[in-house]
């Protein structure tokens, strides 16, 4: 499986599918720790594979091939296509293949396969059961980032994330956002913290250049070479693919987002 896991990354890089990896966000509020709010990210990997290697890829890269608990949700989700963590488990019922989760949400009437079809694709809207043989594009959720909703400066931000390691089984950081993965926050976000129109990232500027914490090239053509005096930190804007430079020691709310 590993090996198999190695070519699938492989050629998912060959075929450059970064680029065509499409992002959807589901919010769920987390009890702990408080005043944070849990950002689904939502990947359609666009490569045919079956529901076995999906789930073993999702897990190896994400967080689990997606989990979607009711009809809102669902309809979030409504324009993706592909593999689902649902399928038909050893103890003949329906579960979900993160943590092995109930069901209590499907599409369809009825609540047994046919001997040959006990995985789950989703088609827009509407669910289907498929052999779990056949290749298809998936569905990965990564769980990856955080919203803190408390205003701090830059650096506090950086060491509350840093200490949210003691809440979770992960280490995390104030979050790396590489171009590719700039459109992470939309209205709906919006919603749940209007109080400032940008958050902060791991973005900063030091010894004379731009920076992510992680060690991620920083490739933005329109961050200043040369910012002004004390606006050394970066931040993102809400529903934008815009990057802020400001003063470190303003106080916003941040993401933070797990350090591998």
């Amino acid at each position: 499986m590993t090996l198999t896991l190695l070519r699938l990354s492989a050629e998912i890089m060959k075929r450059n599918i970064i680029s065509l990896l499409l992002f959807n966000l589901v919010l769920v509020v987390l009890l702990t720790p408080p005043h944070t709010v849990n950002i689904v990210k939502v990947v359609n990997v666009h490569i045919g594979i079956n529901w076995t290697t999906a789930n073993s890829y999702c897990r190896a890269y994400y967080t689990d091939l997606v989990t979607i608990r009711n009809a809102e949700d669902n309809m979030r989700l409504a324009k993706y296509s592909g593999w689902i963590g649902l399928h038909y488990g050893e103890d003949g019922v329906w579960v979900w293949a993160s943590e092995h989760e109930g069901v209590t949400f499907v599409t369809w009437d009825g609540d047994i396969p046919d001997d040959d079809k006990q995985c789950v694709m989703k088609y827009g809207p509407d669910w289907v059961r498929e052999p779990c043989r056949y290749y298809q594009y998936s569905l990965c959720m990564d769980e990856s980032l955080i919203l803190v909703q408390e205003m701090k400066t830059w650096e506090e931000a950086l060491q509350y994330c840093r200490e949210l390691q003691a809440h979770t089984r992960y280490r995390f950081d104030l979050v790396s956002l590489p171009e590719k993965y700039i459109n992470v926050l939309d209205g709906g976000t919006k919603k749940l913290s209007a109080t400032t129109d940008e958050v902060w990232v791991g973005l900063r500027f030091q010894a004379g250049k731009w920076f992510w914490l992680d060690g991620s090239q920083v490739t933005s053509s329109y961050l200043p070479h040369c910012p002004v005096q004390q606006q050394h930190c970066g931040a993102l804007v809400y529903n934008s693919t815009n990057w802020k430079t400001l003063n470190c020691s303003e106080k916003r709310k941040f993401l933070c987002g797990i350090n591998n």
